[in-house]
């Protein structure tokens, strides 16, 4: 569940960025998207010790609250060069939701489970894609682009509950 609410944050900047930076006149909606892909990609390896060492769910919490800045950010931006930036911050906190919350599922399966918990985990992203476009679509178009990553960011911090919550599960004997 935690996953599924912070892929939302992925899809939703994928899916409505460039179109955002548009509404509002701003012609570097593609930087935007490129730089939020770019830090994805980027802070996995520079971030990925922090998986190997994580014991509880203080990583998890710091990567979903850097999620959900970026997508505040994004929301209140009143430039694009601000704007970037927080594409930035949610594109680092974004890369980090699954390796660290994939953990868990893994230590609460047991080993002949680890496949089928994995893909059950995995799923949570196919349904945030089912729903995101058409949920941010309907806000942009009753509320505003802003809006969409503002919900984005309410969305990144309801994850916080379920993320923290699997961290607190008893490891599979």
């Amino acid at each position: 569940m935690g996953f599924g609410l912070a892929v939302m944050s992925y899809i939703g900047t994928t899916s409505f960025v460039v179109l955002a930076f548009l509404h509002r006149g701003w012609h570097n909606g593609s930087i935007a998207l490129f730089v939020f892909l770019a830090a994805f990609a980027l802070a996995r390896p520079v971030f990925s010790g922090v998986c190997d060492r994580a014991t509880g769910p203080r990583p998890v919490l710091l990567a979903l609250a850097a999620l959900a800045g970026g997508m505040l950010i994004l929301g209140l931006a009143s430039d694009e060069h601000t704007a970037i930036a927080g594409a930035i911050v949610a594109g680092c906190g974004m890369s980090m939701t699954y390796p660290l919350l994939a953990l868990p599922v893994v230590r609460a399966v047991p080993a002949t489970q680890i496949a089928s918990g994995i893909g059950l985990f995995d799923a949570a992203y196919d349904v945030a894609t089912l729903i995101t476009p058409p949920l941010a679509g309907l806000i942009a178009a009753t509320v505003g682009y802003s809006a969409v990553f503002l919900v984005l960011a309410g969305i990144s911090l309801l994850a916080m509950i379920p993320a923290a919550a699997a961290w607190c599960r008893r490891p599979a004997t």
